[in-house]
């Protein structure tokens, strides 16, 4: 169930209306600390998942909620470095001089 209502909210990145978007990142922000909180076995692929969605969403469309991505993408850096280190490595020319800065201030950042 975890992973459908994940998969959902992501999902939602691709549209265009703005109430939409505003709730799905929101709503991926709170899915995300509860995940943190639960361990899943799956956490770290979903994790993966919201990391690369979100690179996807920075990159290909400049909304008033691009801020709320880069946020999402740090707490996962800063919380668990792996599963997001893994997601960026994946999509390289995605990366940006924000997220790039983002990835040198990891201390613990695997390689």
């Amino acid at each position: 169930a975890l992973e459908n209502t994940t998969c959902s909210l992501l999902h939602v990145l691709s549209f265009d209306d703005s109430a939409a978007l505003g709730k799905s990142i929101t709503c991926l922000v709170d899915i995300t600390r509860w995940m943190l909180g639960l361990n899943t076995p799956s956490l770290d692929n979903l994790l993966c998942q919201i990391t690369k969605a979100c690179l996807e969403f920075i990159i290909s469309r400049r909304t008033e909620f691009t801020p709320d991505a880069y946020k999402l993408i740090s707490f996962i850096l800063t919380t668990r470095p792996n599963p997001a280190c893994v997601a960026l490595r994946s999509l390289p020319n995605l990366v940006d001089s924000q997220i790039q800065e983002l990835l040198n201030n990891i201390k613990d950042r695997p390689e």
